[in-house]
């Protein structure tokens, strides 16, 4: 789940796993598990997915949503590059924006700010 923590006096979105609910500090060692289906276009059925740890969380979050038959995963960065792009934030539009983010979000010292 997506949580937005206070940390050093900023608010600084966090990824939790759903199933630990501890913060996912490795997004190497991340999944996102979600509900197969065949459906197809705008009248599909939507699922909900879970992001989860690599290992007994994944596991976990492949059973909650019923088992390995019925669900399938993606690495973590995959999904987010996924969907960054159905929001219309491509990679290229992402580096100039992460540009801008960089000259933002600095103290007066030019030590960056963890968001």
């Amino acid at each position: 789940m997506i949580v937005v923590r206070n940390l050093e006096g900023r608010d600084a979105p966090q990824l939790l796993c759903d199933v630990c609910e501890q913060p996912i500090t490795d997004g190497n060692m991340a999944a996102v598990v979600f509900k197969r289906s065949d459906e197809s276009g705008e009248g599909a059925t939507l699922h909900p997915l879970l992001y989860a740890h690599k290992g007994v969380c994944h596991r976990t979050a492949e059973q909650r949503l019923g088992g390995d038959e019925a669900t399938g995963w993606i690495e973590l960065y995959q999904h987010l590059l996924h969907l960054l792009k159905n929001c219309g934030l491509p990679a290229p539009e992402l580096a100039r924006l992460q540009g801008e983010h960089d000259r933002k979000f600095r103290d007066e010292d030019g030590s960056e700010w963890k968001l």
